[in-house]
């Protein structure tokens, strides 16, 4: 069994039915994902595989993104060159 197959069987009967979990398995299968599905994905993995509820780490540059974070980080606007 390889790494990947170990780790989606792992996630399977371990892991938290939320979302990323889905999208996740997909990437172990191979497959393609799209920007945001790779977000939630990761977010999945970070966050325990589902155990934690609110994403607390306001300094990772997926936070504004973040499907587990009941804050949103505001983003600054860009300033204009004079």
């Amino acid at each position: 069994m390889t790494e990947q197959e170990e780790m989606i069987d792992g996630i399977k009967s371990h892991g938290k039915q939320k979302k990323g979990m889905a999208h996740l398995i997909h990437y172990l299968e191979g497959r393609q994902l799209t920007q945001r599905q790779a977000i939630h994905g990761y977010c999945y993995h970070c966050c325990g595989f589902g155990e934690e509820e609110d994403c607390e780490v306001i300094t990772c540059p997926l936070y504004p993104f973040a499907p587990y974070s009941s804050k949103k980080r505001v983003i600054p606007a860009r300033r204009k060159k004079p």
